[in-house]
């Protein structure tokens, strides 16, 4: 018994050590972008041409450019335009007189890096930035609430739906009850999409609860975490509690 027990620690030890070390890793590989997510920045750019240059786009409060030529412009947030390519991101903002076209593009699968272009009064300032987010977010979520309904292992064919994000490779893994599930992930800030699912079959209800799958598939949300708590706001205003 003894042995079994010790058995059972070392796995969970190992796992958490896996956690860990993926979170390292992240503050390691994005030290501005993780650090700024706690300061309410979105997503940060900077460069050096035509002169040097930052870019601070917080979707809750404001766009802020400043440049070494004594340009400085802020701009209330806006969303994106709609784009036909979805590498390319273009936000027309404005400040008085004066219009800042903001361009991400896409340059790689492989990391988050984005080419910046942003177009003020016929100058282009071009360099490269990265949206923010909340390492924590890299960890196994257990669902256990959705909005005012509470879940228990009993709604569920093989216990309680789960998510694995994995924020190094940009996708996650799911189990909604009954079967495993894959994924792609966007995360902006303090916003996560969820796209490219994995077709799944088979119905894990004994009752009308909804599956985790249908509920995230092709959705965005707003998250936040507090402690081993992460909430995500769907875009209908639906709330999906987990905890680790």
């Amino acid at each position: 018994m003894l042995l079994f027990l010790t058995f059972i620690n070392a796995c969970s030890n190992s796992h958490l050590s896996k956690k860990y070390k993926q979170q390292q890793q992240l503050i390691r590989a994005h030290p501005l972008v993780a650090s700024t997510f706690h300061n309410g920045i979105d997503f940060l750019a900077h460069g050096e041409n035509p002169v040097h240059w930052t870019l601070e786009m917080s979707f809750n409060n404001n766009f802020s450019f400043n440049a070494s030529n004594d340009l400085h412009i802020s701009t209330s947030p806006v969303f994106p335009l709609q784009q036909n390519n979805n590498n390319v991101e273009i936000y027309a903002a404005k400040s008085g007189n004066q219009e800042m076209t903001i361009t991400l593009i896409e340059t790689s699968k492989k990391n988050n890096q984005k080419k910046v272009d942003v177009l003020i009064g016929g100058n282009k300032y071009t360099g490269m930035g990265e949206f923010s987010f909340d390492y924590r977010l890299n960890d196994t979520w257990v669902l256990n609430k959705i909005s005012s309904d509470s879940l228990n292992e009993k709604m569920f064919l093989k216990g309680l739906p789960n998510l694995q994000v994995n924020l190094l490779k940009n996708n996650f893994k799911g189990f909604n009850g009954t079967i495993t599930f894959y994924g792609k992930i966007k995360v902006k800030g303090s916003s996560i999409q969820f796209y490219n699912l994995t077709p799944t079959k088979g119905n894990p209800n004994k009752s009308d609860v909804k599956l985790l799958n249908d509920l995230i598939d092709n959705n965005s949300a707003e998250y936040y975490i507090k402690g081993n708590a992460l909430v995500l706001i769907l875009q209908d205003e639906t709330r999906l509690f987990f905890n680790k």
